[in-house]
């Protein structure tokens, strides 16, 4: 018999160590063996339920009398009563038959002599189904640019920014702001602003023939036709929890666009 010789502190907790790493080893060996027979498993019954349920749903569309084909869309605009629900009310959808003089051509792009081909051929033929040549011209308020004389006429609040609706030297942000005599801010003229794209709609349409991109040439079709404007103006001001506003109307003529 071989004589050997006693383990030194030191291997014996390097051996201990190993024997720990080991078990552990075998631990996670196991935990995770174990979490892909339950994922297997998982999947296999998943994949089960889902050809179960194609299947019933395939049976009851057979037997079904039911049809699942889409309504056919309307031969024309004037049938629809909507786009899209906004809100539902108490006394449900409107059971009047359709105006058959509106006529409605849906555009995100406006109406511009540059616009395509077909889209001004197609408001073209539109239009020649109708009667009259007046124009309506309707705006809803436009804040940012149509009020910018009213909400950039402050330089304690706006002078830094790049436009504003005041003279300034030099006209940039921090400018000096310029006064009259009697110390009040000089304002810009409508050509100042029509310059920086914030003009008032009648200058606009009088100098350019458009705003918000629906050309006067377009939807007047190039004749001498009364033009009629509305658009909203907000006051800024709250009573009783309501907004207050204005509906401004204006009146004029446009002769070849």
């Amino acid at each position: 018999m071989e004589a050997t010789a006693p383990l030194s502190i030191q291997d014996r907790s390097e051996l201990r160590l190993e024997l720990i790493d080991a078990r552990e080893a075998r631990r996670q060996r196991g935990v995770w063996g174990y979490a892909g027979y339950v994922y297997v498993v998982a999947s296999l019954l998943s994949i089960a339920c889902l050809m179960l349920a194609l299947f019933y749903r395939s049976k009851s569309a057979r037997s079904s009398d039911v049809s699942c084909e889409y309504p056919k869309p309307a031969r024309s605009l004037t049938a629809a009563k909507a786009f899209a629900a906004i809100v539902r009310t108490k006394q449900g959808p409107d059971q009047a038959a359709a105006n058959p003089n509106l006529k409605i051509m849906a555009t995100s792009a406006g109406l511009m002599p540059s616009s395509a081909a077909v889209q001004l051929r197609s408001y073209r033929d539109l239009k020649s189904t109708i009667n009259g040549s007046g124009v309506l011209y309707l705006l809803d308020a436009k804040m940012l640019t149509l009020q910018f004389p009213v909400m950039n006429a402050d330089p304690a609040r706006h002078n830094q920014q790049t436009y504003v609706a005041y003279r300034r030297v030099p006209d940039k942000p921090g400018g000096n702001p310029v006064r009259d005599e009697a110390g009040n801010l000089v304002m810009k003229t409508q050509a100042e602003l029509l310059a920086a794209g914030y003009a008032g709609v009648e200058y606009t349409l009088l100098h350019k023939g458009h705003y918000s991109n629906v050309h006067m040439s377009v939807v007047g079709n190039d004749d001498d036709v009364p033009v009629y404007l509305s658009y909203l103006w907000y006051n800024h001001d709250i009573k009783d929890g309501v907004p207050q506003f204005k509906i401004l109307l204006a009146k004029g003529r446009s002769r070849k666009g």
